[in-house]
């Protein structure tokens, strides 16, 4: 298990830096703040020096704002704890991706639950959820905060519009905040395949092929998923790869 999670605080008010910094040290164990900023650009720079783990993230920054913070880093390694009053940003924030906000003045006990709920999300993603160095579990963060799911419960995912719903096996749907492009990039090849531009499958839930409307999948929850013509033979590869009887 990691022993602790590095921190950048990005906040326009030196203040309400020293008082979480405070607040931090005495409540959050294993979370260090690396550094402390007062700008978007101090703070871009910060994190590709100290490469953190979380970042606490003010959204009424001067100059460059937070999003154009976030923009800089589409591939992010890092969860983003937000700061904002106006319900209009918090929004656009989730969706941006943001895990939580911190309202100020910032209470200590809900910094306290915020910290322990990233630790251990983050401890599930980067090092309790990895076998054999294979990723098993994936955090997906949503309206409300974010979820941690095991990858062999997630069925299928289905692209709408800039926005991915993730089907689980137990028959639970989450809306998340990005392509499934974003998708196809982290999720294993050996176990999830995109036979349709707007579809993911694992593969551990297909149950069979059948020839109509050009080739259809079958997944065990009998959900069909379109197979298209371009994608046909990596589907078929992955099929022997996964040693599975198709039903002809």
């Amino acid at each position: 298990m990691k022993e602790r999670f590095l921190t950048v605080v990005i906040d326009r008010d030196y203040g309400a830096l020293e008082s979480l910094r405070l607040m931090m040290g005495l409540r959050c164990p294993g979370i260090e703040i690396a550094a402390v900023a007062r700008t978007a650009d101090e703070g871009h720079e910060l994190i590709k020096e100290f490469r953190p783990d979380v970042v606490f993230l003010d959204f009424s920054l001067p100059g460059n704002t937070a999003f154009d913070l976030l923009d800089c880093f589409p591939e992010r390694g890092f969860s983003v704890v937000g700061m904002a009053d106006d319900p209009e940003v918090k929004i656009k924030a989730l969706k941006a991706g943001v895990v939580d906000f911190l309202l100020k003045p910032v209470r200590p006990a809900y910094l306290e639950d915020l910290c322990a709920k990233i630790r251990d999300a983050r401890t599930s993603t980067s090092n309790g959820s990895q076998v054999n160095d294979k990723v098993t579990s994936i955090a997906l963060t949503h309206s409300g905060g974010f979820q941690v799911v095991e990858l062999s419960n997630i069925m299928r995912l289905q692209a709408d519009d800039n926005y991915t719903k993730v089907f689980s096996a137990e028959g639970k749907r989450y809306l998340i905040s990005r392509p499934l492009k974003d998708f196809e990039r982290k999720l294993p090849e050996e176990m999830f395949i995109r036979p349709h531009k707007s579809h993911m499958i694992n593969m551990f839930f297909l149950k069979e092929f059948i020839v109509e409307d050009g080739g259809v999948a079958v997944l065990r929850d009998g959900t069909k998923i379109p197979v298209s013509k371009r994608k046909m033979s990596v589907f078929m590869s992955a099929v022997k790869r996964f040693s599975l009887v198709i039903r002809k």
